[in-house]
């Protein structure tokens, strides 16, 4: 027999997973105060969920891209989590940003192109530096090898890079999966 959740006393249910026993006027006013906050929780969380695909649904071509190249970058500095800044080498301390070798506003079609992004300090070599390129190369070739850099190089100047919203959204999942499982291995 079941134990009422409010007085505790055991009781024959009536229905199904019944939890209250509604013989008592308190177990009644329990019974109640719970269904209401179990329907404000649904109500909450299906708002939360329109709110969510409404807001998507209002996301223009460059926000989308955006957002993708937030969680791009995210991936980046977690898989160069180990590593030094690709031009300068340093692993100091710093804030870092994921430096890409062929510049976004040049070569859009490599702007997330694994071979193209790497760890970079965000300050000196990013920023101050402009990307510190002189010495990005020379690490980068030893990086990814001779062979990658020709292919990224053939594909920062020819292949053409145009990805449709719903290619955006997949992109960002398989993203944040590759992240997931980033920090799953690291921790």
């Amino acid at each position: 027999m079941p134990r009422c959740k409010h007085c505790k006393d055991k009781f024959t249910a009536k229905y199904f997973l019944q939890k209250f026993c509604l013989n008592k006027d308190e177990c009644i006013k329990a019974f109640v105060e719970e269904t209401k906050k179990q329907k404000e929780v649904k109500e909450k969380k299906e708002w939360a969920k329109e709110k969510k695909e409404r807001k998507e649904a209002a996301l223009t071509y460059s926000e989308w891209l955006n957002l993708f190249q937030t969680v791009f970058n995210t991936y980046i500095r977690l898989r160069d989590s180990k590593d030094g800044c690709i031009s300068c080498g340093t692993t100091k301390n710093v804030q870092y940003a994921a430096g890409h070798f062929f510049t976004v506003g040049g070569f859009p079609n490599v702007r997330f192109d694994e071979d193209n992004v790497h760890k970079q300090c965000n300050r000196y070599c990013n920023m101050e530096n402009s990307g510190n390129i002189h010495n990005y190369r020379p690490r980068l070739i030893e990086k990814i090898g001779q062979q990658r850099f020709d292919e990224l190089e053939f594909r920062a100047r020819n292949k053409p890079l145009k990805l449709s919203i719903p290619e955006i959204k997949e992109k960002i999942t398989e993203y944040k999966q590759k992240i997931k499982q980033l920090k799953d291995a690291i921790n």
